[in-house]
């Protein structure tokens, strides 16, 4: 859509605002930004690779893996902060707020877009030019809460009449109520999201759950990252679930089953973990967390940690027949 010369506005500011933002407030006549809950935005470390650099990288195989694992245990050093340890966050929160200072001048503004909770506890997000398409002279950001939408305005609850040609959502996706959508039924006849609305989103390992044999997940629940790479943990998932279905073929069997209570295990210790966490403590409400203020969605921990529980298939936690 051709947005030059139209009035436009964004409502939301997380992940996706700040991929778009940039570009609208370019081509736009007005932007205005319509903000709930301001997020922690660092900047991005994208740089043009060196000739030089290139060059030893595609030499040599051992500086390769230094440079990937150097990437994997900066990211993972992350955990330490948000599970438990908040307090080491605030060297981050101090780069993020130097990342605010040096891109906003407009002492309100930076006000405005400066988050109250500890970082880490929503999504941290990572711009070069989010915060100067805010500043743009194009731009406004406004926290007022929205009232109503009419034919060509948004109202606001300052009684403000905000003239608007185009709006655009950036207000999430579904995480955890996506589960709703899975027509799935278990060994009972009992669909999915019948049994996990009365007992709760649960699995083991955020790859299987009892009464559903021969259902694996990728990407379950609890196993999301704030850290680092899930890709990783995908791949952890697919081996474990090859193992699974190796050791079913091997015995002749049709079916795998978690024991209950091996998943009531998995989760009480997830649980118990997420609660002396960031996502739980950091001041803030964030998709992380389900309706009932219940974290389904993160990883406790490291991803060494889960590599660790996935790198085994232990058929004495599963009803095999």
């Amino acid at each position: 859509m051709d947005l030059e010369g139209k009035r436009v506005a964004v409502i939301g500011t997380g992940a996706s605002a700040i991929q778009f933002v940039p570009f609208v407030q370019k081509e736009a006549m007005s932007l205005k930004v319509f903000q709930r809950t301001p997020a922690w935005v660092l900047p991005r470390k994208n740089f043009t690779v060196p000739p030089a650099l290139r060059t030893l990288l595609s030499r040599l195989p051992i500086a390769r893996r230094i440079a990937r694992w150097s990437v994997y245990w900066g990211a993972e050093s992350l955990a330490f902060g948000l599970n438990g340890h908040s307090n080491l966050m605030r060297p981050i929160e101090r780069v993020a707020r130097w990342n605010i200072e040096r891109s906003i001048s407009d002492p309100a503004l930076r006000k405005k877009l400066t988050p109250s909770y500890r970082i880490g506890c929503k999504r941290i997000l990572g711009s070069n030019d989010y915060y100067p398409a805010l500043a743009a002279p194009n731009t406004t950001v406004i926290s007022d809460r929205i009232e109503r939408v009419t034919a060509d305005s948004i109202i606001t609850s300052d009684g403000v009449e905000h003239l608007i040609d185009v709006i655009i959502y950036a207000t999430g996706f579904h995480v955890t109520d996506g589960f709703d959508q899975l027509a799935l039924k278990g060994a009972t006849g009992e669909d999915l999201p019948s049994h996990w609305h009365q007992t709760g989103i649960n699995t083991h390992l955020g790859i299987t759950t009892e009464g559903f044999p021969n259902l694996f997940f990728l990407l379950g629940p609890n196993t999301g990252l704030g850290h680092n790479s899930v890709v990783f943990m995908i791949e952890q998932q697919i081996k474990y679930i090859m193992k699974a279905i190796d050791t079913v073929e091997s015995r002749g069997a049709e079916k795998v089953d978690v024991r209950p209570s091996v998943q009531e295990q998995f989760n009480t210790d997830i649980q118990r973990k997420l609660a002396k966490g960031v996502w739980t403590n950091g001041g803030c409400t964030s998709w992380y967390l389900d309706s009932q203020g219940v974290n389904r969605t993160v990883w406790p921990g490291f991803t060494w940690q889960y590599w660790r529980a996935t790198k085994d298939f232990d058929p004495a936690e599963y009803d095999i027949a």
